[in-house]
């Protein structure tokens, strides 16, 4: 109302300009907690559903509205949904991840459903589970079903005369050979639903996990009449009632709970098809969001259980987060000789490039010199993602060809706007022709041309053609500058 949802509709819209993926899932949150509060307070009817999905139009149509210029000028590279019958997570690798946030999470569900005893709500839970997972589950097979019949279908149309239906087809064909050959790497629909019933069978700890808590939540949410009931009988004596403010947030860290469990169970069952080909994104984005939820709901249920526990079992769960937090900096404590080099040499710095000038010296005297030069395109050589590469512009500002092909292709929704690039860098670096690699030069109005030892590593080249036709303009013992006369400014589209 007012004000407050002028600011929600900001706060969730932003969002989507920080990282696209949480504004759905955070309108959706939001949604969830507005349904149940209306749920808490005027029971389950039809209309909670309407009180769902109206609360997620309004802020998520406003907040689209409010961020409208980021939306006009934004391409996304998801291309729809796809079931994930090859994919799944292994319950030790979903411990390892999770574990340190879990184990809190699930001694304080097992706590509070030992609190309350309603065996009535609890096997309520578990068959809502039981059945949501098993219609997941198969949900995601039928998908596969329709997806490797698409081969057949999209053959016969693609042959119609009718020009809408042929493309279709083709659209058709291309889905299903992407999905067929490129994933599952066969044609017998047969196999793969098989592969992944025997998958889950076989490796059954993540789903087991997740369908637990998920009974155990819907279980505890259950109980909003009784406490309910309870409030009436706790005296408000002031706001730092604990009894009191217990009962009444409890519920909230159950939907929070609640949305981590969803958005973890999501990518066993579904993916979003993008530039990877597998679910790698997708889990990604929803783990993070999980872990951040599920981070707020460990804290809770932490201080809660060190409040309310008391003798042997307080002095149990203690030694049981010590054991967690000392597992959980198993990683930073073993690795930390590693990553520092053992603290050799002692260099206290907020300077990122200092390992550069440590390391590369003659890269870091070659940068150091470009960052005094006039602004102009520097060519470099390009290859994979989180390595060397691309580290000129980088270091420097000065705008480049190509970067990492791999994020420019995510970053612009596919390679169209790389297009030739990555082998026109190579062309110029390694091609004897001077009027196709001078033709290059002048394509994407190249100024400087840096010529280092990764240069040399990645295309085997001596640099010739270019000392014999470009100015000189910068050299040490490892890297050679050369200045194209004429040429500045930004690179040519």
């Amino acid at each position: 109302k007012g004000w407050d949802f002028w600011f929600i509709a900001l706060i969730l819209g932003s969002l989507a300009f920080i990282n696209t993926w949480d504004f759905p899932i955070y309108v959706g949150l939001f949604s969830l907690v507005v349904t149940y509060m209306r749920f808490k307070e005027f029971g389950w009817k039809a209309e909670r559903i309407w009180d769902f999905l109206k609360s997620g139009l309004m802020v998520g149509v406003t907040g689209v509205i409010l961020f409208l210029p980021f939306y006009l000028g934004f391409s996304s590279q998801a291309g729809g949904l796809l079931p994930s019958l090859e994919f799944m997570t292994k319950g030790i690798h979903f411990w390892v991840f999770f574990g340190a946030l879990l184990i809190p999470i699930v001694i304080w569900l097992g706590f509070q459903l030992w609190q309350n005893r309603n065996v009535k709500a609890l096997l309520v839970g578990l068959r809502f589970a039981l059945l949501l997972f098993i219609g997941l589950f198969a949900a995601s097979l039928l998908f596969g079903i329709i997806i490797y019949s698409l081969g057949n279908t999209g053959s016969s149309m693609s042959a119609s005369s009718n020009s809408f239906l042929t493309v279709l087809g083709q659209k058709m064909q291309m889905a299903y050979s992407a999905f067929a050959n490129d994933v599952h790497r066969t044609t017998d629909v047969g196999v793969v639903l098989q592969a992944a019933l025997l998958r889950r069978l076989n490796a059954p700890g993540t789903w087991i996990t997740l369908l637990l808590m998920l009974a155990g939540t819907w279980a505890l949410l259950g109980r909003v009449k009784a406490d309910k009931s309870e409030l009436s009988n706790i005296p408000l004596v002031n706001e730092q009632n604990t009894d009191h403010n217990t009962i009444t947030i409890r519920p909230f860290i159950a939907i929070i709970l609640l949305f981590g469990i969803a958005l973890s169970a999501f990518p066993e069952f579904f993916y979003l098809r993008d530039q990877f080909g597998s679910r790698m994104n997708t889990i990604f984005k929803f783990y993070f969001q999980a872990w951040i939820l599920w981070g707020i709901v460990a804290a809770y249920a932490s201080v809660e259980l060190f409040t309310r526990l008391k003798g042997m079992k307080s002095a149990l769960f203690t030694l049981i987060m010590m054991l967690t937090i000392v597992g959980g900096l198993a990683y930073p404590v073993v690795m930390l000789g590693n990553k520092t080099n053992n603290f050799k040499p002692v260099t206290f710095t907020l300077d990122g490039n200092e390992y550069l000038a440590r390391n590369s010296a003659d890269d870091y005297a070659a940068m150091q010199w470009l960052n005094e030069q006039p602004l102009g395109v520097v060519t470099e050589a390009v290859g994979g993602s989180y390595s060397d590469y691309g580290r000129v512009s980088t270091r420097t500002g000065m705008p480049t060809v190509l970067g990492w092909p791999g994020h420019e292709g995510q970053w612009r929704g596919g390679y169209t706007e790389v297009g030739s690039r990555e082998m026109d860098i190579k062309e110029i670096y390694t091609s004897t022709d001077w009027i196709l690699v001078s033709s290059l030069i002048e394509r994407y109005n190249i100024r400087y041309i840096y010529f280092g030892p990764l240069e040399v590593s990645t295309y085997n080249a001596d640099g010739a053609l270019f000392a014999a036709n470009f100015p000189l303009v910068y050299q040490n013992n490892g890297v050679s500058i050369y200045e194209v006369p004429g040429n500045g400014g930004e690179v040519t589209p």
